[in-house]
This record gives structure tokens, C-alpha cells and sequence, in this order.
């Protein structure tokens, strides 16, 4: 099995910041914990090539170390301040969206979306290899059942890659091929997408929904996960992506 084609963007953030939407999980070594264990077995156990992206600028060296020497053909961590970056003059957040909301805090959701594209514009993996394929997931999910998947994954039929829809828009893991990207991925909301900047996986939903031809959408069967994974922003633990 190989997925030489594909690359997974692991979105991590260690230390929370006060302006962002609450979270329930702000412990910095709880965070740092769920995401090593995660992170090990994405490497140990796949063959995927994986960029993890901290927007709080965390570099898990320490933690890591072994890790970065082992995996460097197909392992790297991207890392930088998100809310410092943010205020950068002409930057592409568009934080004008998110500070004059009725909710005076940062969306965690289009935060993570920056960080999703700040990897891909400066991650040295995605530079050096000719990707076609993205998939975002949030940093504290793994599951070996995914691989499996993606091996046999038809890269030429579908555009993109998506959980299936239920009470919620849930978006802990989607992706698309590279033309795809910057549609999927894009930072600029329209009219239609404004209202729903606090919740992303809204967002994601109507993307797929509009600007990605229906049959060209990859729904993903429920795939289970090997520990109950507790959500950032509540206490409520998943046993499936």
C-alpha cells in the first residue's frame, strides 16, 4: 500500500489565548499529551506524509525529537503565532470578519482554516513533493482504519473527502485534491458564509454543498476510534470520526 500522493495536515494548538471562542481543553500539557499520542501513531503505523501545523507556536521538539529523525523524509511540524500573525498589516485572516461579531472572540474554526493554509504555503514537505491530494484533521484524532482507505482512494474521481453528515456539519477530517484547494480552503468568506464564521463546519458544508460537484464528494463511512477522543470546545468524547 502506499500514499506517496497524499499528505496530512495535523492542526494542533497548544496554548490557548483568551480572545479565542471557549474551549473546554486548556491545559497545555493535556493538549500536548492527546496530540503526541495521536501524532506517534499516525507515524508508527501508516505511511502517510504528515505536516503538523501549531498555531501557537509550539515546535514539539522535545517531545518529538526521536521522531523528527526518524520520519524526516515524511515528517515535519510547522509553527507559529497565529494571533501575532494575524495582526500583520494587510493580512489574509480576515479578522475584520471576526471582530465586529456579536461574540467579541476570535473563531477557533477559521483560526484553524489559517493555519491550514499556512502550512501549505510554508511547509517544506508540501513544497518538495508533488502532493494531490490535502487532508486537514484535527490533531487529537487518529485512526489506523483511514490508511487503508486512502490506499485505494481514487485521487482522479473524487475532488474531495468528507464525514458524513449528521445532526452536526462535523469537520475534525476533510480534504481535497489540490485543485480544489484554494476553494475548500479559502480564506476570503462570501455574503452567504459571513453569519456562520464561529462555526466552520458550516462553512465546509456549504463548500462541498455549492463549489464541488456532488458526485465528485467522498463520504466517509464512520470510522472508529481506538479511545474515546474528547472534543476541544466541550466535554463530550467521540468514539467515531
Amino acid at each position: 500500500m502506499s500514499n506517496n500522493n497524499k499528505i496530512l495536515i495535523l492542526t494542533t494548538t497548544v496554548y490557548i489565548d483568551k480572545t479565542v471562542a471557549k474551549l473546554v481543553q486548556t491545559n497545555p500539557e493535556k493538549r500536548i499529551a492527546a496530540y503526541i499520542k495521536a501524532i506517534k501513531l499516525w507515524l508508527d503505523n501508516t505511511n502517510f506524509y504528515i505536516v503538523v501545523v501549531d498555531n501557537s507556536n509550539y515546535s514539539f521538539q522535545n517531545e518529538l525529537k526521536d521522531y523528527f529523525i526518524k520520519y524526516k523524509h515524511r515528517f515535519e511540524v510547522v509553527h507559529f503565532d497565529i494571533l501575532l500573525e494575524s495582526n500583520k498589516p494587510n493580512n489574509n485572516l480576515n479578522t475584520r470578519y471576526l471582530k465586529k461579531l456579536k461574540w467579541h472572540k476570535k473563531s477557533k474554526g477559521m483560526l484553524e482554516l489559517y493555519s491550514i493554509n499556512y502550512a501549505y504555503e510554508n511547509s517544506t514537505l508540501i513544497k518538495d513533493n508533488n502532493f494531490e491530494f490535502f487532508i486537514k484533521i484535527t490533531g487529537r484524532y487518529y485512526t489506523k482504519e483511514f490508511e487503508s482507505i486512502m490506499s485505494n482512494f481514487n485521487t482522479k474521481r473524487y475532488n474531495s473527502i468528507r464525514q458524513q453528515k449528521c445532526i452536526f456539519n462535523r469537520c475534525e477530517l476533510l480534504g481535497c485534491n489540490k485543485k480544489y484547494f484554494p476553494v475548500l480552503f479559502n480564506l476570503n468568506i462570501d455574503e452567504v458564509e459571513l453569519p456562520h464564521v464561529m462555526y466552520v463546519e458550516f462553512i465546509y458544508h456549504y463548500r462541498h454543498k455549492t463549489k464541488i460537484p456532488k458526485d465528485t464528494v467522498y463520504m466517509l463511512k464512520e470510522l472508529k476510534l481506538p479511545w474515546n477522543t474528547e472534543r476541544g470546545g466541550s466535554k463530550h468524547a467521540y468514539e467515531y470520526l
